[in-house]
């Protein structure tokens, strides 16, 4: 019940903070999004991240560390490895295209 309660409050800050500020429409937290592109901030001169091996393994291992200046990942969510304390969504989710 609780998380399907956080689920809710989760929908509601995307669209409040990514979708409303931008006319984006028809956009749900979680599911891919192909007209949000993930990249480095313009000072940010190295973006460290974390692949995964396969789509839905759970092996953020992949030797892949940094992101190329030319790369493009369209956004799915935020994301945080903490499932039962405090969330700092210091993460996105991403799918490189």
């Amino acid at each position: 019940m609780s998380l399907e309660r956080f689920e809710e409050v989760e929908e509601v800050l995307f669209r409040m903070l990514v979708t409303e500020p931008f006319p984006i429409t028809g956009v749900a937290c979680g599911s891919l999004q192909p007209r949000i592109q993930v990249g480095r901030g313009p000072n940010s001169p190295v973006a460290t991240i974390m692949v995964n091996r396969e789509v839905s393994s759970g092996y953020w291992d992949h030797p892949f560390k940094e992101l190329p200046d030319d790369a493009r990942l369209l956004f799915i969510g935020y994301f945080d490895w903490d499932w039962l304390m405090y969330r700092g969504y210091q993460y996105v989710l991403g799918r490189s295209e």
